[in-house]
């Protein structure tokens, strides 16, 4: 599974059932990935993202990111 981006990567969550979507250069959590049980697929959550910016190409690569998770 890639984890890693031009500018962002994912690492493993303290649930096993969440993931952080972290800046590359400062490793700060721009926001989360979890896994959302009445939908049954992982998703995107912006809690974390107060002060995060996203361009389209970060955009992109959580989708993949995400993509790749619903296929497990």
């Amino acid at each position: 599974m890639k984890t890693e981006y031009k500018y962002i990567e994912f690492k493993k969550g303290l649930d096993p059932k969440t993931w952080d979507c972290l800046n590359r250069r400062s490793k700060n959590i721009l926001c989360g990935i979890a896994f959302h049980p009445t939908w049954k697929q992982w998703v995107m959550e912006t809690d974390h993202c107060v002060d995060s910016i996203f361009n389209n190409s970060c955009l992109l690569d959580i989708v993949d990111f995400i993509n790749q998770l619903n296929k497990t």
